[in-house]
């Protein structure tokens, strides 16, 4: 196969030739298979998504996804030693680059089955080829496989990138001012910001950090409770999950002080494109937003939450997530050039509740967890949220640069407790 790469695809390759840019899935298993069963349905997976087999070719100023020179990738089989020897793979599998230029695109590794029949599967893919939804949708078709091989699918033919389907307002002269528009208001944050965060701590820049996870969890019973919550306030939980994590952040790690914060979330971009992407077809659909928010020590949960949702809302309405797409590349080259300012405090996914069963036969899927890599530039900490099985799910990333794992510890369970008692008073 042979597709040349957008705007946002070829972003997320050349920073990857800069660190490592990987997403890193991991599947946690009851009544998991044995290795050779899996092996055999990762084989029919990448018949199924040709994507994952492929490479990345430099011609001219163009990248193009090319058939690897190797073919696809095979499973690595490790050992289990213990329940928690996955968050050590998964923290290796962030910091080592995938070979782009040769592919495949992917790795695979098994840790199990244990004799009690339990063990993790850790997809480990280049940002380029996968987003949320995809990556949910391939892990259960490769589940899927395992418990009936004789299911198989026609190969995925590649879809254009996301830029090729914006809506018509997005495209040509209409577009370039909309365009215009977003980096002009981009430009008159960055001046606020620079301005209101004088004599202000900012994350600092520590070369050589390695990233570090943190999988924590709601149970069902207070994750629903807090759906309900936002729902009687008319708030999407994404905002509310945003403003447990600025606030936390802001009280360890930049005092009592009001000051403006930067907090990246992520569109997805597949319902608003023409025609739009089904969440089965491996790509990268989505896009970064940059807010700024102006946090008080003294702010509740709900009155910030309040504020990141009409921020977002707006945002929404202006077409930003077209129009941060289409800037991607010269700000990330912008960004690693200038290499002197981190581009944000912190950055959170929400990806609503996660489309894959619960249950394969036998198998049962304990948890679903997914870690994006980050790096000395990015932002200070990080977290990829979702609901499965009615729990919500929070995978944070931190640099062990920046802060140890009590100091990560501390602010992840800060988080969990606004998020169980949401109409407390802040603390003063």
């Amino acid at each position: 196969m042979e597709r040349k790469l957008g705007i946002f695809e070829t972003t997320q390759i050349e920073a990857d030739r800069q660190f490592p840019f990987n997403v890193v899935v991991v599947l946690r298993l009851a009544g998991a298979p044995i290795a050779a069963q899996l092996a055999d349905a990762l084989e029919r997976l990448v018949a199924e998504y040709p994507l994952l087999g492929c490479r990345v070719e430099g011609r001219g100023r163009e990248l193009w996804f090319c058939s690897a020179h190797e073919g696809g990738p095979a499973l690595n089989r490790l050992e289990r030693p213990n329940d928690r020897a996955w968050q050590a793979v998964a923290e290796a599998e962030l910091g080592r680059p995938i070979a782009v230029s040769t592919g495949p695109l992917g790795r695979f590794s098994y840790l199990g089955p244990n004799p009690a029949g339990n063990g993790e599967l850790i997809l480990c893919l280049q940002h380029s080829i996968v987003d949320a939804a995809s990556g949910a949708a391939l892990a259960a078709r490769l589940l899927e496989l395992c418990l009936d091989p004789d299911s198989p699918r026609p190969p995925q033919a590649p879809l254009p990138p996301a830029e090729a389907r914006f809506p018509a307002a997005w495209r040509g002269w209409s577009g370039r001012w909309g365009l215009t528009r977003f980096a002009l208001a981009q430009l008159g944050d960055e001046i606020a910001f620079r301005y209101r965060s004088r004599g202000l701590r900012q994350p600092p820049i520590r070369a050589g950090g390695r990233s570090r996870v943190l999988p924590l969890a709601l149970d069902r019973a207070t994750s629903a409770a807090l759906i309900q919550h936002c729902r009687r306030r008319r708030l999407t939980l994404n905002s509310a999950l945003c403003a447990a994590m600025l606030l936390s952040v802001k009280r360890h790690c930049y005092g009592p002080q009001t000051q403006p914060l930067r907090n990246f979330i992520f569109a997805n971009l597949r319902p608003y494109l023409r025609p739009p992407v089904e969440p089965g077809q491996l790509g990268s659909y989505f896009a970064m937003l940059r807010f700024t928010h102006q946090v008080a020590s003294g702010d509740d949960l709900w009155s910030l939450a309040e504020r990141i949702n009409r921020q977002i809302y707006a945002a929404g309405r202006g077409g930003a997530k077209f129009a941060s797409l289409l800037l991607s590349r010269a700000l990330m080259r912008l960004v690693l050039g200038l290499g002197n300012q981190r581009m944000g405090h912190t950055a959170l996914s929400y990806t609503g509740v996660a489309p894959i069963p619960e249950s394969y036969g036998e198998m049962r899927l304990e948890g679903l967890h997914a870690f994006v890599s980050n790096f000395s530039l990015g932002p200070e900490y990080t977290a990829q949220t979702r609901l499965f099985a009615g729990r919500l799910f929070w995978d944070i990333v931190y640099l062990d640069s920046d802060m140890d794992a009590a100091q990560a510890a501390t602010i992840g369970q800060q988080i969990l407790h606004r998020l169980q008692h949401p109409d407390e008073a802040p603390e003063k």
